[in-house]
């Protein structure tokens, strides 16, 4: 390896000097001293075979070569040359040693990357040998086995020579191959995988802050990437990872799993994570606890649940976003967030991302709670949600459990087609849906139903929607306290004039959740008046008139004679 870099030294860099030279030489051969100009050789008082010549001898970090034919005689260490960076002749001259030291690799410490030689030992020695002096540690291309968890130090910066080309395969079926629990430790362009099918462990369990990672690849997989596991948290903030794959997690289990309590500041980039149907996760990722998290273009297929935010009692996913990026083909839930106990998901918001299933028997986003467990905040804007062969399902659903709370839900702007119901509120305490197409759209079939409301309902809004191609526009089983149901395109107007039954005098009429005009015909009235939120102001003193009501006010009618009354619903 030495005579190799020395010649390639000696041939390719522009300023190459030797040092003094001493010894007696071969006719045919060259020296030099530390100007590049020849040296007369002085007699040496230590002698030694040189190939080609007489015996001699070699020092102060000399090379001597045949002049005639470029042979090697005889070579040792070559620090004492000098280089020089010709870059716009503007470099500094340093030592060839100095210039070697630049990168570390793990070749220098034994790391083979052959497929067989078990590589662990060296890698903790190279990892460390690196960190001690502020230096990245360069991977070759190659498969390297590990045999037990590798923990990078404190600052460590890893680098593969791309994830298709450096693999860390570990070697028996505890797959656990990297525990980042120090600090600003990076890792670049690896992939991960075993020799044979795991059955517990993680190939990268996080729990130290200011970790980065980009290019990584992962295939079969117990777990891809932890922080935490389902029965432990860990504390972490500030993370950034970069196109990592989680390909063919192993069946029934969680590609990511997020139980982190820390101070947040947790983003990925362009995440992909898929499994053959016939041998699906349980989810990509399953959130238990979680201060701050974002997921850009995150891409995940052919899980039970692709996403599934799950706190218990005493636990909580405080905000997660997810921007642009799709959940497709699951077989239960597209989305599920269904905290239980005291559980607590609040901030969930899901913007230009797309939500599809193909089995029909999976909700594309379900929203159910149980226990005492609170949801407040879940926002979807310009969302996807499509299925191929709903027969029971739903686009989106909530099930409000008794003594828990679903809150300030909003859909906007998105589009559901295909499902049994397009939404379907079994209650909750607020919510909006409003400027979206519910019904058939983007290639795919009507809803049976394109809004099912029933349960109990605080405050709802059902406004400015497309609800055409839907086989019943809106159905309304609820029992609500404040619901408005306005401008829905192929819902309103509601229907035929229908006559209203007038109560003793002075009679109070409430609308429904759609605005109405209200007829007064005959009769001998003698005032009329309306009123929202139960402060009625005088409109009309007469018969034979008319009065417009807004969703949910009222109209009171003193009469002596009852009027005929009719109502029209827009």
């Amino acid at each position: 390896m030495k005579r190799f870099l020395l010649a390639l030294i000696l041939s390719l860099l522009p300023i190459v000097a030797l040092a003094q030279c001493n010894g007696v030489f071969p006719s045919n051969t060259l020296c030099g001293n530390t100007t590049g100009s020849p040296a007369i050789p002085i007699p040496s008082t230590v002698a030694g075979p040189i190939v080609g010549g007489p015996g001699s001898s070699v020092v102060n970090d000399v090379a001597v070569w045949n002049n005639t034919t470029g042979t090697l005689l005889k070579d040792v260490p070559f620090g004492g040359l000098n280089y020089t960076q010709s870059a716009n002749g503007t470099g500094v001259l340093r030592t060839a040693q100095t210039k070697l030291d630049d990168a570390v690799s793990v070749k220098d410490f034994g790391v083979k990357c052959d497929n067989s030689t078990d590589d662990t030992a060296a890698i903790v020695v190279a990892d460390v040998a690196a960190a001690a002096v502020g230096k990245a540690l360069r991977f070759p291309a190659g498969i390297c086995i590990v045999s037990a968890t590798i923990t990078p130090s404190t600052g460590a910066h890893w680098i593969g020579d791309g994830y298709a080309a450096t693999t860390l395969k570990r070697n028996n079926a505890t797959c656990a191959i990297l525990t980042i629990s120090n600090s600003f430790v990076t890792i670049d362009e690896f992939s991960f995988a075993s020799t044979v099918t795991c059955t517990s462990g993680t190939f990268i369990a996080l729990s130290g802050n200011n970790f980065t990672a980009h290019d990584l690849y992962a295939t079969a997989a117990f777990t891809c990437f932890t922080m935490g596991t389902s029965g432990s948290s860990v504390s972490v903030a500030v993370v950034l990872i970069d196109q990592l794959q989680c390909l063919n997690t192993v069946a029934g289990q969680n590609s990511i799993t997020i139980n982190n309590t820390g101070g947040g500041n947790i983003e990925m980039r362009n995440i992909f994570a898929n499994n053959s149907a016939g041998a699906r996760p349980f989810s990509h990722i399953n959130f238990i606890n979680s201060p701050d998290f974002t997921c850009v273009d995150c891409n995940l297929l052919s899980a039970q649940n692709n996403i599934y935010i799950n706190p218990a009692s005493g636990q909580s996913v405080v905000s997660t976003n997810f921007i642009g990026g799709f959940s497709d083909q699951a077989s239960i839930n597209a989305v599920a967030i269904v905290p239980s106990g005291t559980g607590f998901v609040g901030r969930s918001r899901f913007l230009g991302f797309w939500f599809f299933c193909s089995n029909s028997s999976c909700n594309g986003f379900d929203i159910a709670t149980a226990g005492t467990s609170n949801v407040d905040g879940i926002d979807c804007t310009a969302c996807d949600i499509y299925s191929n062969s709903a027969t029971t399902t739903n686009g989106v659903v909530t099930s409000q459990g008794a003594g828990t709370t679903i809150k300030n839900v909003s859909i906007n702007g998105s589009r559901i087609a295909g499902w049994t119901n397009g939404v379907n509120i079994g209650g909750l305490i607020s919510g909006s849906i409003k400027n979206s197409k519910i019904g058939s759209n983007g290639n795919f079939a009507v809803n049976t139903t394109g809004i099912a409301l029933g349960g109990t309902i605080g405050t709802l809004s059902v406004t400015t929607n497309d609800l055409t191609g839907n086989t019943t526009p809106l159905s309304n089983s609820s029992t609500p306290t404040l619901l408005q149901i306005v401008s829905n395109i192929g819902y309103n107007p509601v229907g035929p004039v229908a006559a209203i039954s007038v109560g003793a005098s002075p009679f109070t009429y409430t609308a429904g959740p759609s605005p109405e005009t209200v007829y007064l015909n005959g009769g001998t009235v003698s005032l009329v008046e309306t009123a929202n939120n139960g402060t009625f102001v005088t409109v009309l003193v007469t018969t034979n008139t008319s009065a417009y009501l807004g969703p949910n006010e009222q109209l009171r009618v003193t009469y002596t004679a009852a009027p005929t009354m009719v109502k029209a619903i827009h």
